[in-house]
């Protein structure tokens, strides 16, 4: 993969070259459905409103909205956007873009977060009027939806028209896509000319091709030992910074274990957290209280569960799970647990599977 890096074509100086680690499933906004998707998502068409650093939701498309009564908002357009093919960005084109997921003929994986959704109007070019089912607070997230032009809006296949920043090019798949300033964004289009997107599936050839140059921008953040890597290299300046992303344990409520609320709770307690952010993922995250780090608007500091191996045991004891044999190696019960492939996820989960042996479940990975 390098000696094939090494002899592409190179960038123009304007231009620069991001690496993901797998091509998206699809560049339509209606249809993504992974975070790949939505970083070029947000590339290629304009929303509604988009989410600022704390995941405040700030205007896009709409110069304004009103919450009418607790069942309706009211969206102000700006006229200045267009699409790439000149035509501007309207009412009529956000109707049919969102009424076209609602449909289930589309099989939309956005369909969902809209079924609060009763009807959606609009009036004139530059307003569009939503009527919820229910009053839903969260609703505005889900106006983060690419718009595409009303015409195209039904269509089965994918479509990538839209009116963001850049505009498609080209696509090689396992290879890149190659973006082009949109010339009708507004106030000018971006200065990157071309914004080509390299699929680099192995981390390893990431880093290496960041220090080399081969890309200026990686998108999946880097094991920790690979930034201290990179903090060593002449070439590059390494910043930190704290983050609002979150790593967690999704539990399965179903599962007749887990349904438990001690059993969760002893879960929590076995967990060093502390020992997982330092020696796991080499000091670069701290431990959270909550799904919402510091950073995120609606952040509230809760209590948080110190490690406690011998209160775990207690709980699981009471929850009706005895430890079989004491110290012995037969388990109290068995539990599955799902991740990726990539490897610092399975170091963590290797963690995580010690950390519970301790209190006698038996952890699948």
């Amino acid at each position: 993969m390098l000696a094939a890096a090494c002899s592409e074509a190179p960038v123009p100086p304007a231009g620069l070259v991001l690496a993901l680690q797998s091509d998206p499933h699809s560049l339509d906004p209606r249809l993504g459905v992974d975070a790949n998707d939505a970083r070029l998502a947000d590339l290629l068409h304009v929303a509604l409103t988009r989410p600022d650093a704390a995941a405040q939701r700030r205007p896009e498309l709409a110069a304004s909205w009103e919450v009418r009564d607790p069942l309706t908002i009211v969206f102000r357009l700006r006229s200045d956007f267009h699409f790439a093919d000149g035509a501007r960005v309207e009412a009529n084109d956000v109707r049919a873009t969102y009424l076209a997921v609602l449909d289930p003929a589309l099989a939309s994986p956005k369909r969902a977060a809209l079924a609060v959704l009763s009807s959606i109007d609009a009036p004139d070019p530059t307003t569009v009027v939503m009527h919820l089912r229910e009053p839903f607070a969260p609703f505005l997230d889900a106006t983060g939806l690419g718009i595409l032009p009303a015409a195209r809006a039904r269509d089965p296949g994918e479509v990538t028209v839209g009116a963001g920043p850049f505009r498609v090019v080209r696509t090689e798949r396992g290879e890149r896509i190659v973006l082009e300033p949109n010339p009708g964004y507004p106030g000018g289009p971006p200065s990157l000319d071309p914004l080509v997107v390299r699929i680099v599936p192995d981390e390893v050839v990431q880093v290496l091709e960041l220090e080399r140059g081969g890309v200026q921008l990686i998108e999946d953040a880097p094991e920790p030992e690979m930034v201290d890597w990179l903090a060593r290299s002449p070439h590059l300046v390494v910043r930190r910074s704290p983050g609002t992303s979150v790593h967690y344990l999704a539990v399965n409520l179903r599962d007749p274990h887990l349904a438990r609320r001690r059993v969760r709770e002893a879960i929590a307690l076995a967990l060093d957290r502390d020992a997982l952010v330092r020696f796991i993922l080499g000091g670069a995250a701290r431990p959270a209280s909550g799904l919402l780090a510091p950073e995120h608007w609606a952040y509230m500091p809760l209590p948080t569960r110190r490690h406690d191996l011998a209160r775990a045991r207690r709980l699981l004891d009471r929850a009706g799970y005895p430890d079989p044999d004491g110290p012995g190696p037969l388990p109290r019960f068995r539990l599955i647990y799902k991740t990726s492939n990539q490897p610092g996820r399975r170091r963590l989960a290797e963690a995580i599977q010690a950390a519970l042996a301790q209190v006698g479940i038996a952890l699948e990975v």
